[in-house]
């Protein structure tokens, strides 16, 4: 099972073809083809990568049918007759029952689903790669066929990944005289589409070769080495909808036909057995059958050449004494490629959205009644407790440590890296060293430009071989200024205590509107075009109710403190579940401010927020640590500083007392 969502890796078909995950976005096939979309996958925020918290349904295969048609038109009304023929047939893992893909409802089903329209009552024989079945039509329009057989998808059916792969056993054959209803799509089982209640396999896949003119054919192989069955869309054009390649594929197993006879079918016909007098089902042929032999495929070949298990690295962090909670990224710093055995001749490097906590002796922790990797249940610790998060922006999974209230010294638990493959390292451990860091004194004296900054550590040793050293740093804060036809420039400086982030903004050079129309000012996580955390200014009337952004003879001038209760928006989203996360995030460089201007859009006003380096390799003797001295950058005009150790803990924002 993949630690990353929690469903199999791969499935294998009779034929010994092993479909992986299909996850991939924007993939480049080469200089030739260019950039296409592999697969088929659902996702709730299309900006951000597929993820256990970003992922509706994932595709292992899918061949799809559809084609338009046109019918004998009315003949007492000369109205034209026709309509739509959908097949989808698929493999892909989603949350069990109606509900959604979380934590503990995975499952994978497989579907044959008939869409159809058709103009006139009568009997109609479907035929597919898998199936055939009669259906008798009283009541004829759109969608007058419409069932979906799924097997493995019952709230049953959580996390029994083998289910997919049986064929329906719920129904009774119908009697000679019976026939399948065309509105059996109701109930708990969904409809049967086939005399035999087969499920899908084997897979189809194309027939022909690739070619570059086309994009026909398969395997496919992107630029990266990654093999796909088939291209389900012709390379990206920006700014235009993708076009579907439809393509012959082979045949399915061999099925017995209504008529008695045998075939390996690779076609999806619809016939009308009964026609009324004059009536041509398919007017274009004049004949009672609608037929195509072009599918849209989806898969990606799984890579099974021989792997090894990877490495995890054994980590620790600090965390400041007081502080509600720490991120954890446990690769932050480490080239994925050392941690495994390998390198480069490794065919599957580490994922870093597959982590899970594990148990020293006995690996990853399970789920009793499945025997499935627990993801996201939080563990209790000595001295907290600690859980799987994940940031949505890049897909990363993190761990979240919350200390109790009277945490102490060093707690520590284990976890487990996985590779594309599935092989799971051997346990390694997180230690966090929650730190007794103060400062005692912030001073900065004005006429001379001098700092002095001192405090006290309990942890005098950053590990076994080397001492704690500290790293001093000037209060967050961003210069901002304009892309295209603006003059506007500014400055945001931000303070970061426990219970809210005092900031202010000024912001020049504004024109009377409608040149310029400042509507929000906001700050953002994790790179541009992400949402908002924070609105420093906006409209007052909708939550969070920000400060009216009121400009002054052209200037902006604001100040404003920021919570976790009422100004902190979309952060769970990204993974920041709270004030502490959002300061985390700030102090580390990854977040910045953004101007939106409605009266001049095209002009891009904004800046990073950054935390320059007053000293650092501060070293600290009996536990005291201070500096005196003239470093070059001085307080901004919201004066404060942070302290960060080399064991990782940091201090929130400390108010510089101006001499």
């Amino acid at each position: 099972m993949s630690l990353a969502n929690g469903l199999p890796i791969w499935y294998e078909d009779e034929t010994g073809l092993k479909l992986a995950q299909c996850l991939d976005q924007n993939i480049l096939i080469s200089e030739e083809v260019g950039t296409v979309n592999p697969c088929n996958i659902g996702v709730t925020f299309p900006q951000f990568p597929p993820s256990l918290t970003n992922l509706s349904r994932l595709s292992y295969w899918e061949a799809t049918a559809a084609f338009n048609y046109l019918s004998t038109p009315d003949p007492e009304t000369g109205a034209e007759q026709g309509g739509f023929a959908l097949l989808v047939l698929r493999l892909a893992g989603e949350g069990a029952g109606i509900g959604a893909l979380v934590e503990g409802n995975q499952a994978v089903s497989s579907r044959i689903r008939l869409r159809i329209d058709v103009p006139v009552p009568g009997t109609y024989r479907v035929t597919h790669p898998f199936g055939t079945v009669d259906y008798v039509i009283d009541d004829p329009g759109r969608r007058s066929i419409n069932q979906t057989q799924d097997v493995g998808k019952l709230a049953g059916d959580v996390q029994n990944f083998l289910v997919a792969m049986n064929n329906r056993v719920d129904f009774q054959l119908p009697g000679p005289d019976d026939l399948f209803s065309p509105d059996e799509d109701e109930g708990p089982f969904g409809a049967i589409v086939n005399q035999d209640g087969r499920t899908i396999g084997p897979f189809l896949v194309p027939t022909l070769e690739f070619n570059t003119d086309d994009f026909l054919g398969g395997p496919v192989e992107a630029a990266n080495g990654d093999l796909y069955i088939g291209l389900p869309f012709a390379p990206l054009v920006p700014g235009t909808p993708p076009v579907g390649i439809f393509q012959p594929v082979t045949p399915g197993p061999e099925i017995e036909l209504l008529d008695g006879g045998l075939e390996e079918v690779a076609y999806f016909r619809i016939e009308l057995l009964n026609p009324p007098e004059n009536f041509f089902l398919n007017a274009a042929d004049e004949t009672q059958i609608l037929e195509t032999n072009l599918f849209q495929v989806v898969g990606k070949i799984f890579n099974g050449d021989p792997n090894v298990p990877p490495a995890a690295p054994e980590v620790t962090v600090g965390l400041l004494k007081g502080r509600s909670v720490v991120d954890i990224d446990v690769f932050a710093g480490v080239d994925l490629d050392a941690l495994d055995p390998l390198g480069d001749d490794n065919v599957h490097g580490v994922d870093p959205m597959a982590i899970a906590l594990a148990d020293p002796i006995e690996g990853v922790y399970r789920r009793a009644e499945t025997n499935m990797p627990l993801l996201t249940q939080p563990r209790t610790l000595n001295e907290g407790s600690i859980r799987r998060i994940t940031r949505l922006a890049s897909g990363q999974s993190l761990f979240r440590y919350l200390p109790s209230t009277a945490a102490a010294g060093i707690d520590t638990f284990h976890y487990v890296v996985q590779d594309t493959g599935g092989l799971m390292s051997a346990p390694a451990a997180v230690n966090v060293v929650i730190e007794d860091l103060q400062v005692e004194r912030a001073d900065f004296r004005v006429r001379t430009g001098k700092w002095h900054i001192s405090g006290t550590t309990d942890q005098t040793m950053a590990d076994d071989d080397t001492p704690n050293t500290l790293t001093i740093m000037a209060g967050p804060h961003a210069r901002l200024s304009g892309t295209g036809d603006t003059a506007m420039t500014g400055q945001v400086a931000l303070s970061a205590g426990p219970q809210s982030i005092d900031y202010r903004l000024t912001l020049d050079g504004i024109s009377p509107p409608p040149q310029d129309n400042i509507t929000a000012v906001n700050l953002h996580v994790d790179g541009p075009g992400q949402p908002v955390i924070f609105r420093l200014c906006g409209n007052p009337f909708i939550f969070p109710n920000p400060p009216r952004c009121e400009v002054i003879d052209g200037r902006l001038d604001i100040r404003g403190d920021l919570n976790a209760f009422d100004d902190l928006l979309f952060a769970g989203a990204l993974g920041v579940l709270d004030l502490d996360g959002a300061i985390d995030a700030i102090f580390a460089g990854n977040t910045y401010v953004s101007v939106v201007n409605s009266g001049n859009p095209d002009a891009q006003v904004r800046g990073n927020l950054e935390t320059p380096v007053i000293a650092e390799n501060v070293k600290t003797t009996g536990g005291v640590w201070g500096i005196q001295g003239k470093p070059l950058f001085s307080p901004g005009f919201l004066p404060n500083v942070t302290v960060r150790s080399a064991i990782g803990a940091q201090t929130y924002s400390i108010p510089v007392v101006l001499r």
